[in-house]
């Protein structure tokens, strides 16, 4: 493979890519793989193909599941979700909403204030959510519901700064390994586009695609998951403006604007 090119998007401005529906050049060019769960892959694709072609080829083929842990949620304040399936996990447990619901971005904050929530939401990474919940300092006690892996220690880092804070694993995503339709695609010689969501999505991804034949562009919703993606050796790599959907969207834009232009 050749040496990835890197485009940031926000410090790239398209040379010209349509976005008509109809325009051959988006749907027969590439074919999106999408790795999440099948359900948030369904709304991706939908949302891909409302923005750049409504019959864009894709092939879903979940890299992970989602297993759910039973415990007790702690009498507390505030919870701070940092996806929605740390929503839905709660939800399972609990009918108890009197705690508010600090978010990490838009589509968490919608399935907070669905299961019953009021919500508060941050900008899109737990970093950052956590930075927000410390400018608010609120008072009482903070439970986190957590994945079994995690990249960001949100309750370490809320104790730390003096903030009473409890955490307790609700869920795993567990790895699947990918379906025969992805590994045909992977097999073949038509361009790929593997947008990448987390840092966990990434790992799988490597440890999933990494032998192929087909050419891969990857988009990634974060400069830490594009440095883990970077181990796919991508021929061409994005990274989002935001950590959100429509980031991600203009991502892929911007890739396959890349290759029209070379």
């Amino acid at each position: 493979m050749s040496d990835c090119c890197v485009v940031v998007v926000g410090q790239v401005t398209p040379a010209g890519l349509s976005h008509n529906p109809g325009d051959p050049l988006l749907r027969n060019r590439s074919t999106l793989l999408l790795t999440r769960p099948e359900a948030p892959s369904r709304r991706f694709l939908a949302d891909v193909r409302a923005s750049l072609g409504s019959d864009w080829p894709a092939v879903i083929s979940p890299l992970m599941q989602t297993r759910f842990i039973d415990a007790v949620i702690p009498d507390c304040t505030g919870m701070v979700f940092t996806s929605e399936t740390a929503v839905h996990a709660v939800e399972r447990l609990s009918a108890d909403r009197r705690a508010l619901a600090w978010c990490v971005g838009r589509r968490t904050e919608e399935a907070a204030r669905a299961a019953g929530f009021a919500t508060c939401s941050g900008p899109g990474t737990a970093e950052g959510l956590a930075s927000h919940i410390l400018d608010a300092n609120p008072g009482g006690v903070i439970f986190c519901p957590r994945a079994a892996d995690q990249a960001f220690y949100m309750e370490k880092v809320l104790n730390k700064a003096g903030l009473e804070t409890m955490s307790a694993c609700l869920y795993a995503q567990e790895a699947c390994q990918p379906n025969a339709e992805a590994m045909a695609l992977l097999a073949a010689d038509g361009l790929v586009v593997l947008p990448i969501f987390s840092a966990r999505s990434a790992h799988l991804a490597v440890a999933a695609f990494a032998d192929r034949a087909a050419p891969l562009f990857v988009a990634a919703i974060s400069d830490q998951v594009g440095v883990m993606a970077r181990a796919l050796n991508p021929d061409r790599m994005t990274i989002a403006r935001s950590p959100d959907a429509t980031a991600l969207i203009a991502a892929i834009a911007a890739l396959e604007d890349s290759s029209e232009s070379g």
